[in-house]
């Protein structure tokens, strides 16, 4: 049976493929194909990336330093 998200409020379940790691060729091709096709189903396009990873850790720790008043 397929795992369920939900969010916060408890609607809104989505089923998630069940993808399991198999040395069965055919049965691993099937779950490569579900797990494709739940990416092009359920990708969105985010726009450019206009950050940079020291750019979330500089947010990170000026959070860290607001909330402990350093």
């Amino acid at each position: 049976m397929p795992d369920k998200i939900t969010n916060d409020s408890g609607g809104d379940r989505q089923e998630l493929p069940d993808v399991t790691v198999t040395d069965d060729p055919p049965e691993r091709q099937r779950s490569i194909a579900a797990l494709d096709e739940s990416f092009r189903r359920l990708s969105r396009d985010m726009g450019p990336r206009n950050w940079s990873r020291e750019d979330i850790y500089d947010r990170e720790r000026r959070a860290r330093e607001t909330c402990l008043g350093s």
